[in-house]
């Protein structure tokens, strides 16, 4: 795999921590509508000097942040995650008070051969999408919606981002990736 692009098949599965601090992620419900995800990292290394030398440098991993740009964003998203309420007549009720909640994201990239590279960033949060409209005109344009999103480490593991290439052979990790979230054995 030497270039990749495209993104698809993105996926939502939504975290819940026990009383006792067990994370548990829901099964994988699909986030159709992909146009764009754009994040960057956060944290940064620091050179600690001794002996006249950058004897060291720590690593701060506090995972990523940025935008995640749907077609639409899910009636069930909004409910699931971002906290908001459908009431008895059908209406998606966004209220100043709403919780949301964290999930894991899980989507796939292809590239120029037939493999694809599947990942799993482990505790997002979303920001309220944009909320806005356009007239028809000549040319029609989709109107596109964006979420900030933050990206940071698992509280239980601190996995922040597992990523998986396959598609020409099996493998049962990129087969059964939408499954469930992936969780690795060595943590």
């Amino acid at each position: 795999m030497k270039v990749t692009y495209g993104l698809k098949k993105l996926a939502y599965a939504k975290i819940t921590i026990s009383s006792e601090g067990v994370v548990t992620y829901s099964n994988p419900v699909m986030l159709p509508g992909a146009r764009e995800m754009s994040l960057s990292p956060v944290g940064e290394d620091v050179a600690v000097y001794a002996d006249d030398i950058a004897y060291v440098t720590i690593t701060s991993n506090q995972g990523y942040e940025g935008d995640l740009t749907l077609l639409n964003v899910p009636e069930l998203f909004l409910t699931d995650i971002m906290g908001m309420t459908k009431d008895t007549n059908g209406v998606v009720v966004e209220n100043a008070e709403d919780a949301k909640d964290s999930f894991a994201l899980l989507g796939e990239f292809s590239s120029e051969t037939p493999e694809k590279k599947r990942f799993v960033l482990y505790n997002c949060v979303a920001g309220r999408p944009d909320f806005a409209g356009k007239t028809k005109e000549e040319s029609t344009e989709a109107a596109e919606f964006t979420l900030p999103i933050t990206c940071s480490p698992a509280i239980d593991t601190g996995a922040v981002k597992a990523t998986v290439v396959g598609g020409i052979t099996a493998n049962t990790a990129f087969d059964g990736w939408y499954n469930a979230v992936y969780l690795s054995a060595e943590g």
